[in-house]
């Protein structure tokens, strides 16, 4: 009874804000910001991750803020959507931005976000147009690093990796990434192990109600 009255208080939270989002953002900015926070929800309610596991994402936060600082001021990354069809062209930077809110946002980046800290007052999206990701704006991210997928912060394009070995940064960035994706696979496999925990418990769980309904 208690799960239910919970699980009826969060959709009621979700379709407020869903009503808010409508007035001043875009319906498809809407739609992937109400996904995107069901899915969070979800996982909140539902993962409890070892010390270990959460360790390890609250040093993914960190490394995330470093790589981010590392970048310092490129000009790659401000004119590589420039001339490009919508959504990517909507501004001259940013196209690996301009993917879908819910492929960036994957289960395991969820994951990672939510057993660092990340809560959903932090996923504040832009005031600007709908083009590509829910936080994608004129200016960049409206995310702070801390805040977003890891995806986003270590992939490097072609365009950057040329002005980044120019400025002989590469090597410093690519070090930093390499230890950020480690860190994630080992957080992969900690979660894993927690998921396939909880899918055991859960059969032994129905066996056992099974059980109990025998005459």
């Amino acid at each position: 009874m208690k799960a239910h009255i919970l699980k009826l208080w969060k959709q009621s939270l979700l379709t407020i804000r869903y009503g808010w989002d409508r007035l001043f953002h875009p319906k498809s900015r809407a739609d992937e910001l109400w996904s995107l926070r069901q899915r969070y929800w979800d996982e909140a309610s539902t993962r409890q991750l070892s010390k270990e596991a959460t360790d390890l994402a609250i040093s993914m936060r960190d490394l995330r803020k470093r790589i981010v600082e590392s970048y310092g001021e490129v000009y790659a990354c401000s004119s590589c959507a420039k001339g490009c069809v919508l959504p990517h062209g909507q501004w001259e930077g940013g196209f690996c931005c301009s993917g879908n809110t819910e492929d960036i946002f994957s289960s395991l980046e969820i994951a990672a976000l939510k057993a660092s800290g990340t809560r959903l007052s932090h996923l504040q999206p832009p005031d600007a147009v709908h083009a590509g990701c829910a936080f994608r704006g004129p200016m960049g991210c409206s995310l702070q690093p801390e805040h977003r997928p890891n995806l986003c912060v270590h992939y490097v394009c072609h365009d950057l990796a040329r002005e980044l070995a120019h400025n002989k940064q590469f090597e410093a960035i690519e070090g930093l990434g390499a230890e950020l994706t480690e860190q994630m696979l080992a957080f992969k496999q900690l979660r894993s192990k927690r998921l396939e925990e909880e899918e055991w418990k859960a059969a032994l769980q129905e066996l056992a109600d099974l059980d109990n309904t025998k005459p």
